[in-house]
């Protein structure tokens, strides 16, 4: 019996030894492995995803330079006096070349004013007629004249 035991195993181990590969022969008709091939076209874009989430806000910015001024308004209407000038007890009135007319320039008070003083701008010395509540220059370029609070 101990030489079938023998002769089994034996035939076993040159069954299993059968099984492994031997090393490998020269290269066959086949040949060596080639290049790699250049890259095809690419293929058409998929669907578009789901949008994801919204992100959070980043933080703020520094400011801007300022811009450049824009254009100058109309001017408005004139005001009013306002109550420092309501209550002073003079003021002056200056009549230019624009504000007379060819005999002369004439300044008028208020009715609750009387002329306290009057001066002619013109190219020879002219003294201005003067009366309660208004003066008066004979051919002038122009006159300055104080009113004054009864």
């Amino acid at each position: 019996m101990r030489v079938l035991t023998l002769s089994l195993f034996m035939a076993s181990a040159l069954l299993i030894a059968g099984c492994s590969e031997g090393p490998q022969g020269p290269a066959g008709a086949a040949g060596p492995k080639g290049d790699v091939g250049a890259q095809g076209p690419a293929g058409p874009a998929g669907a578009a995803g789901p949008a994801g989430p919204q992100g959070v806000a980043g933080p703020v910015g520094p400011a801007g330079p300022q811009g450049p001024a824009g254009p100058r308004g109309e001017a408005g209407a004139k005001g009013e006096p306002g109550e420092a000038a309501k209550g002073l007890a003079m003021r002056l009135v200056q009549l230019g070349g624009g504000d007379c007319e060819a005999n002369g320039c004439k300044v008028t008070c208020n009715a609750d004013e009387v002329i306290a003083a009057a001066v002619c701008a013109a190219d020879a010395p002219l003294a201005p007629l003067v009366q309660a509540s208004s003066a008066q220059c004979g051919p002038a370029k122009g006159m300055n004249a104080i009113c004054a609070r009864k």
